[in-house]
């Protein structure tokens, strides 16, 4: 990907050519917005020209789907783990755990990805996903087993 920059008068171009993507991508076009910042050009456009739109529109619906997915699901797993007198504090627990660490995470990931880089991100996020994966096999093997108990008597 290549970040160049024009001017047209008092506004600064910045071109954009290859594929933008979250890692060095986008580290490259903030420094250049953060540099001409602080060059005290304050009229910037973005030109995504040379990017295809349809990178973006597919990266999107793909994460899209996924939280769909992984949200629906765990919130699925989560209250059918609690009696019904239980599941509505279960659920607003859940809830409330989901939305702050979303508040949080979304407060720290500027800070983060400019000290640690998105490969520090990317594999710190690993053990987490392997961890949530086992969580679910377990569960998923435990309610079989029992749905199967309970089947033979």
């Amino acid at each position: 990907m290549t970040v160049s920059e024009r001017a047209v008068g008092s506004v600064t171009f910045i071109d954009i050519e290859g594929q933008l993507t979250l890692g060095d991508g986008a580290d490259r076009l903030q420094d250049k917005v953060r540099s001409l910042l602080l060059q005290n050009q304050k009229q910037l456009i973005v030109n995504l020209a040379g990017v295809d739109f349809a990178n973006f529109l597919i990266a999107n619906v793909l994460v899209g789907i996924g939280w769909n997915f992984a949200y629906v699901g765990g919130s699925t797993l989560l209250t059918t783990t609690y009696t019904p007198a239980e599941r509505a504090k279960a659920q607003a627990s859940h809830d409330f755990a989901v939305y702050a660490a979303t508040a949080t995470a979304a407060a720290l990931s500027g800070v983060l990805a400019a000290k640690a880089g998105w490969t520090v991100i990317n594999l710190a996020a690993l053990p987490l996903m392997a961890a949530v994966t086992g969580a679910a096999a377990w569960l998923m093997l435990h309610q079989r087993r029992a749905q199967a108990a309970a089947a033979a008597e």
